[in-house]
């Protein structure tokens, strides 16, 4: 990277490390190897603000990672090759947390106080999104607990738990003038 790294994460098989920095790249990196096997430039959209490893389908490993103009890019990997599938454009801002539910096949994003999920088994269709929030909430089928969803606080978690019926979201307070 040519700048400071924001996200470094391992892939659940532990063959690769992925790391996004504000120089708008994304890394993947193969730990056997111990080289760099693909650089994703994203000039246009940005610092890399968070990367989340998922298997969509069995026996397959992709990438979801997060960008600071407020895009998801879905990457599939086959044989070590890493190939773009799809952009979701999440927010007018920056996407600050991601998270991927296994048992539902779902993705959350947090940002611009607000949060967001997809289904990605169906070709990323978008849910529901809420902001301004006090209260435990019901999502459908998700129960979201968060103390408040509010352009006043950064996400610094979004999680995923109680197999996928919940979503965890916290908080710093950013404290801007």
């Amino acid at each position: 990277h040519e700048g400071p790294v924001n996200i470094v994460k391992f892939s659940p098989d532990a063959r690769f490390i992925a790391s996004g920095g504000s120089d708008a790249k994304l890394m993947i990196w193969s730990i056997q190897k111990k080289r760099c096997e693909d650089i994703v430039c994203c000039n246009a959209n940005g610092d890399i603000t968070d990367i989340v490893w998922v298997s969509l389908q069995p026996n397959a490993l992709s990438l979801i990672f997060a960008c600071a103009d407020g895009t998801i890019h879905i990457m599939n990997s086959s044989l070590e090759e890493f190939k773009h599938i799809r952009t979701i454009n999440g927010f007018a801002g920056p996407v600050e947390k991601i998270d991927f539910d296994p048992f539902q096949q779902r993705l959350a994003a947090v940002g611009e106080g607000e949060l967001k999920v997809w289904d990605v088994k169906i070709d990323c269709k978008f849910l529901s999104c809420t902001n301004g929030l006090n209260a435990d909430v019901d999502l459908g089928s998700i129960s979201l607990h968060a103390t408040k969803l509010s352009t006043e606080f950064i996400a610094k978690t979004v999680h995923f738990f109680d197999q996928g019926r919940g979503i965890l979201v916290g908080f710093l307070e950013s404290h801007r003038m």
